[in-house]
């Protein structure tokens, strides 16, 4: 759903933004879905709830793996201070490129996922 959404706005490049907070949220549920799938975390097997965390958790999840998934960390960590950019510092207006950016970044994020995790794989 975030994924459709910052394409969406990053067509209409009205929302530059929005785009990036979508983006971004796109990856994050991406990357809780692998947490998940691949055991969870602690011995209870949840999933933090602190962003900074998840995305050191699935960093170390996928550090090991071959190619670009083993770089995904690096992509989630960039996406969130974008995403917290965007969000929270006053005055800042994302370019319609970086929202386009944001967007195939979180588009290929998707890709990578689901080439290793099937189950993942976004619905058309």
């Amino acid at each position: 759903m975030h994924l459709r959404e910052a394409e969406t706005l990053s067509k209409g490049g009205g929302a530059p933004n929005a785009c990036v907070h979508a983006a971004y949220y796109s990856m994050y549920h991406l990357a809780v879905a692998v947490l998940l799938v691949t055991g969870g975390v602690g011995r209870l097997g949840g999933v933090p709830k602190n962003h900074t965390v998840v995305g050191q958790e699935f960093a170390a999840r996928v550090a090991q793996e071959p190619g670009e998934l083993g770089e995904a960390g690096k992509l989630l960590g960039v996406a969130l201070a974008r995403r917290i950019d965007a969000d929270y510092t006053l005055g800042s207006d994302m370019s319609a490129s970086a929202a386009t950016e944001a967007t195939t970044v979180a588009r290929h994020f998707a890709a990578l996922c689901a080439d290793r995790w099937p189950q993942l794989a976004l619905k058309q």
